[in-house]
């Protein structure tokens, strides 16, 4: 099992995946984490990002132990109906029944596996995504809160104002901020998010005391292994300083979705798509409120054939009531 470690998990490498599968198989009982690090290495020899792939090999983990456990089989020895028996002890949300099938899907490529075995979990419809964005109003208060929080508060100035994650907040370093622009590494995907920074966020920026390469250094004595603050704390902090501006229990998830919310609707999808780093607009379009002064607003957009009056002059009225005098008139002389 120790030998299993060791593999590295390239999609064209045959023999590592066979001694790997041999021991998963010979494994007495839950196997270690350890023993799906060859699994993780083919995961990033796909390019997928850290956080992906430590997703999806625990699922797998998570997975070959329910079914030594229940079942009596690991997972390569597994058929569809214990697989499916098996994810519908899961939690059933789209994201969870999603994750999991890509797992199987991925590790059926990695292992020639002769199953479809991700064909056997069910995943239910995806909900409609719902804007979770602050009013107005409850933004400007928890903007004003945070600008008197000194550095606490830039934790919620960086969701407002670029959207960052938890995680992104707590890791923000001086390096990525140039004065005008702040660039970073996006938690999910990995990709590089450079955006201009707006002159409120700067303000309070440039007048921060820069105590280490970290905007949030952490207090412990090794920075060496917790350079900054964790995103649990950054997580408290931004609820202290929500219930401080009265606007009650605010997330980090909520600053992202206002500042994103905020550009879609100023800007639109496209510009909001890359304010986001998201891959799928259709993600984006999530981000949209549809308030009823914007619905009003579409309403009144409407223009039929019967408002051209007023556009037009009465000559169209009167063309078209001339059309359906004529079409009256017609249907007269037809009828017996």
């Amino acid at each position: 099992m120790s030998n299993a470690t060791t593999l590295v998990g390239h999609p064209d490498d045959e023999p590592p995946r066979r001694r790997w599968l041999q021991a998963v198989t010979d494994a007495p009982g839950p196997t270690s984490k350890a023993l799906y690090a060859p699994f993780a290495g083919y995961l990033e020899g796909i390019g997928l990002a850290d956080r992906t792939v430590g997703i999806y090999t625990g699922h797998l983990r998570r997975a070959d132990t329910w079914l030594r456990e229940r079942a009596g089989v690991p997972i390569e020895a597994a058929t569809p109906a214990q697989v499916r028996t098996w994810a519908d002890s899961l939690p059933n949300s789209w994201s969870t029944r999603r994750q999991a099938r890509t797992m199987l899907h991925h590790w059926q490529t990695w292992t020639n596996h002769p199953l479809d075995l991700s064909a056997a979990v069910r995943v239910p419809r995806k909900p409609k995504m719902q804007s979770r964005a602050l009013d107005d109003r409850e933004a400007a208060l928890l903007e004003q809160a945070a600008h008197r929080a000194g550095r606490r508060g830039l934790a919620v100035l960086l969701g407002l104002y670029l959207g960052m994650r938890c995680s992104e907040i707590a890791a923000a370093s001086w390096t990525g901020y140039d004065g005008a622009h702040w660039s970073w590494q996006r938690a999910k995907t990995g990709d590089l998010a450079r955006l201009p920074v707006h002159p409120r966020l700067q303000a309070a920026v440039d007048q921060t005391e820069r105590w280490g390469p970290y905007l949030f250094p952490s207090n412990t004595h090794d920075p060496a292994r917790a350079p900054h603050v964790a995103p649990q704390t950054i997580w408290d902090w931004i609820v202290k300083i929500g219930e401080a501006a009265g606007v009650g229990h605010v997330s980090t998830h909520q600053l992202r979705h206002t500042s994103i919310t905020r550009v879609v609707d100023s800007m639109g999808i496209r510009v909001g798509q890359e304010w986001a780093g998201h891959r799928d607009p259709q993600v984006t379009a999530g981000y949209s409120r549809v308030t009823q002064q914007r619905l009003h607003q579409a309403m009144q957009t409407l223009a039929w054939p019967g408002d051209l009056h007023d556009e037009h002059g009465t000559a169209a009225g009167a063309a078209a009531n001339d059309f359906v005098g004529e079409a009256g008139h017609a249907a007269d002389e037809g009828s017996p």
